[in-house]
């Protein structure tokens, strides 16, 4: 995959309980110092059932294909603090191997 980096990221899976017995996200650490390519998106905007309008930019990413990166998990830019949730990841393949993983994501912190 040919593709530019534009930061070094930690990526955190898992998911503990709270002491009401609701799933809340861990903070496990898969790996750390991963090279993402990552960009602003198309961006939505919804009111929710408050009626507070709000404004959700979609996120889109790429990586080589061996990250261990999956739906659901949790990056955060390790120079600033930005968190993201990975809502898709999809392989890119050249027909015999495969060559990079996309994904697309929302800012969450």
């Amino acid at each position: 995959m040919i593709g530019w980096s534009t930061g070094s990221f930690k990526i955190l899976r898992g998911t503990t309980t709270n002491a009401s017995g609701d799933d809340i996200d861990a903070s496990t650490i898969v790996a750390t110092g991963v090279l993402l390519g990552l960009r602003p998106g198309a961006t939505r905007s919804d009111s929710n059932v408050s009626g507070t309008p709000r404004t959700v930019t979609a996120w889109r990413g790429s990586c080589k294909a061996t990250v261990d990166l999956r739906s659901f998990d949790r990056i955060v830019n390790e120079r600033t603090g930005a968190t993201f949730l990975i809502e898709g990841v999809r392989e890119l393949t050249s027909g015999v191997r495969r060559t990079g993983l996309k994904f697309e994501a929302h800012r969450v912190g």
